[in-house]
């Protein structure tokens, strides 16, 4: 009789072993979105040990968080990239308004020497 009990065991834990990571996961997460308890789990797919399923939901939650780890490190470097370029697009926009402001200022000042260039209402800013 006891040799049935620990063939049963050995079957158990074969079975056990037999699942990819793949089966593991949708496994693990059937537990944490709480669709399927443990119990249910060892039911279903003949686990005699519920230790090895608690193994997986510790083992999947680590690579979980070393995988957050690793794409936060990602965005941020993005992010820094992005914020380069953003920076060159500002700088171009500001040496095409200080261009802009440069020439406005001499057109001011032609027309105040009672040059003969007209400006449009709208170019000139009104004066206090």
């Amino acid at each position: 009789m006891d040799e049935r009990l620990r063939i049963n065991s050995l079957q158990g834990q074969y079975q056990a072993e037999k699942l990819f990571e793949a089966p593991k996961r949708t496994i693990v997460s059937a537990i944490e979105q709480g669709r399927m308890s443990i119990q249910e789990v060892q039911d279903a797919y003949g686990i005699k040990n519920s230790k090895l399923i608690r193994d997986w939901i510790i083992q999947f939650k680590n690579e979980n968080d070393q995988l957050c780890e690793l794409n936060g490190q990602v965005m941020s470097k993005n992010l820094t990239k992005n914020i380069g370029s953003n920076e060159l697009a500002l700088e171009k926009a500001l040496e095409e308004l200080s261009l802009k402001t440069r020439l406005l200022i001499h057109l001011l000042i032609l027309q105040k020497n009672n040059s003969t260039l007209i400006l449009e209402k709208s170019l000139v800013p009104s004066s206090p």
